[in-house]
């Protein structure tokens, strides 16, 4: 597995775009954003590291690492969930943890996984992880109820 920094260039954004189109677990993404709303979010992204995962050469998935040590793993065929290992690696030996602080984050790195991704949930299991959160947001498109997400 190869860790490829998205810096970004035009093939990175598109490589990320076809992995978004094709991902079947989403966190923050409900709706498909447009090519130019992926392409300013990739210029402007938010995590201090992100790379796209490389096998043989080819794309298989992107990771990214937030401010507060969450780790966001995408790949694209549940089969890589075996080389989850080598993801965890590669954030220790690329990007130490932020220093815990309190109400902010832990100090250490810690996967970030859809509520419906079932396989890497049980992945992380057998690697020896173990759920430690669970976030709830409202269905409700009413507005008195909408701020509480």
């Amino acid at each position: 597995m190869d860790f490829e920094l998205v810096i970004p260039t035009l093939a990175q954004i598109e490589t990320l775009y076809a992995q978004l189109k094709d991902r079947s677990h989403n966190i923050s993404n409900k709706i498909l954003p447009s090519f130019d709303e992926h392409t300013e979010f990739v210029y402007n992204h938010p995590y201090r590291k992100w790379v796209i995962v490389k096998d043989n050469g080819r794309a298989i998935g992107n990771v990214y690492i937030h401010f507060d040590n969450s780790i966001g793993l995408h790949f694209e065929a549940s089969k890589y969930f075996d080389r989850v290992d080598e993801v965890l690696r590669f954030a220790n030996t690329s990007s130490l943890p932020l220093p815990a602080e309190p109400s902010v984050r832990i100090g250490e790195f810690f996967f970030r996984v859809s509520s419906d991704n079932r396989q890497l949930q049980e992945r992380l299991s057998i690697l020896g992880f173990r759920e430690v959160e669970r976030k709830f947001v409202s269905q409700s498109d009413d507005p008195k109820t909408k701020g509480l997400e």
